[in-house]
């Protein structure tokens, strides 16, 4: 939703996801500097850009930044109604987990990291025909992929803003213009409306059903629509392994002493025999080294 927004900016273009750029990058790493636009152009990612790769010049002396670089404005000269882009918007799922690398292609790149109810977000993704599929495997995977923003947020605090989800559905014009000026302070939203109603981007079809609310602007509902797809239970569970975090960030829990999945959920849910390999090997390895450190003595 953010993304779609910020597209309406002067001079600004959302493009799809770039998780290829991690493709090109691997390449580069290994001297294959010619191959890596080659390797990266026959993959899936890639080819939702509908870039002709015939218009791309490039040759063995070309770096990474350049073929980057090069992409993105072969993409905008395509995709863009204005003469002039000069800020690209990216909302990649797992740019943090790649923020140095974006950094040093992009010194002076900025970063959003938003934050969402971790119920919202279980409630979500469990619907998806990717990700975790359990309640105990989503609220590990919750807790693994913010790490990454807030780790950013520590390395780079200056070019790193935190966005609450919600704040983003209720936002008032005030809220806009610090947001705005906190990525360019000479930047200025003409079209309020046009604004925050979106549709300033497009989604590649195989992504269409988890983007379904992209270009639709904010919802009001969709802030407490988890409570209506989580069971009570479902709802405990995640503030059992996460309600710590979720109230350093600002989010209130609802169960007073809740309590973690049982074994026999775990079971049920084919998560527990997994925990259970690896307490025995630990427990094992624990045995060994007590029993040589008695036989050494």
């Amino acid at each position: 939703m953010l993304a779609d927004c910020l597209g309406a900016l002067p001079g600004a273009i959302v493009t799809p996801e770039s998780q290829f750029i991690d493709t090109i990058r691997l390449a580069f790493n290994k001297n294959q500097s010619f191959r890596a636009l080659e390797r990266a152009m026959d993959s899936s990612r890639f080819k939702v850009w509908r870039i002709d790769r015939r218009d791309l010049r490039y040759n063995e002396s070309t770096n990474f930044r350049d073929a980057v670089s090069q992409v993105l404005a072969l993409y905008a000269s395509k995709n863009s109604s204005g003469p002039n882009i000069d800020l690209w918007i990216d909302h990649t799922p797992n740019n943090f987990k790649r923020s140095h690398l974006l950094k040093e292609i992009f010194p002076n790149a900025k970063f959003i990291h938003i934050i969402r109810d971790p119920r919202a977000v279980i409630a979500s993704v469990l619907q998806l025909d990717w990700g975790p599929d359990t309640i105990t495997r989503a609220t590990r995977w919750w807790l693994q992929e913010t790490s990454y923003g807030l780790a950013h947020e520590l390395a780079y605090p200056e070019s790193c803003l935190r966005v609450k989800y919600e704040d983003l559905v209720v936002a008032d014009r005030f809220f806009w213009k610090n947001l705005i000026s906190s990525i360019d302070p000479n930047t200025k939203i003409e079209n309020f409306e046009r604004f925050i109603s979106g549709g300033n981007s497009t989604v590649p079809k195989y992504t269409v059903k988890q983007h379904s609310h992209v270009g639709k602007g904010p919802n009001l509902n969709r802030i407490y629509a988890w409570k209506n797809k989580l069971s009570d239970r479902q709802i405990e569970i995640i503030e059992a392994d996460l309600g710590s975090m979720m109230r350093a960030l600002g989010y209130e829990t609802f169960t007073d002493f809740p309590s973690k999945a049982t074994r026999f959920e775990k079971l049920k849910d084919f998560d527990w025999p997994i925990e259970i390999r690896i307490q025995l090997a630990k427990r094992l390895k624990k045995k060994i080294r007590e029993n040589f450190h008695r036989s050494s003595l």
